[in-house]
């Protein structure tokens, strides 16, 4: 997990905080956006080991960020988002979503996730 980049696109100041906060406490480096707009402009520049977006971003959807990433890469990525079901994961392993992180979350929810990405992170 250590020096891994993680690219977190997320428009809730709070929730942004929270997740750069655990990210870099397992070791990871975070560069934070809110948009998926500005997503792509960052990506070019770096590339990131990992991604955590958040489904609902204003302009382009999180979703729709999550596909068109998943379509050209082979990176992890996990999706957040505050809809609950069998229909939601279907949805997110569709689009390319490594894993969904259904919010609000726990710190102990947010780790396990986290680490689970981070460590497909290490195996791509």
């Amino acid at each position: 997990m250590k020096g891994k980049q993680i690219l977190l696109v997320e428009d809730e100041q709070t929730v942004a905080h929270a997740v750069c906060v655990l990210i870099r406490q397992l070791g990871g480096d975070v560069v934070h956006t809110r948009t998926a707009e500005d997503a792509f402009t960052l990506m070019t520049r770096n590339r990131p080991d990992a991604l955590v977006i958040d489904a609902n971003l204003p302009g382009m959807s999180g979703y729709a960020l999550c596909q068109s990433i998943a379509s050209r890469n082979d990176m992890p990525i996990l999706l957040m988002t505050s809809r609950r079901g069998e229909f939601e994961n279907r949805k997110a392993t569709a689009l390319g979503a490594t894993g969904l992180l259904v919010k609000p979350f726990d710190a102990k929810t947010l780790r396990v996730s986290l680490t689970k990405l981070l460590e497909e992170a290490d195996e791509a």
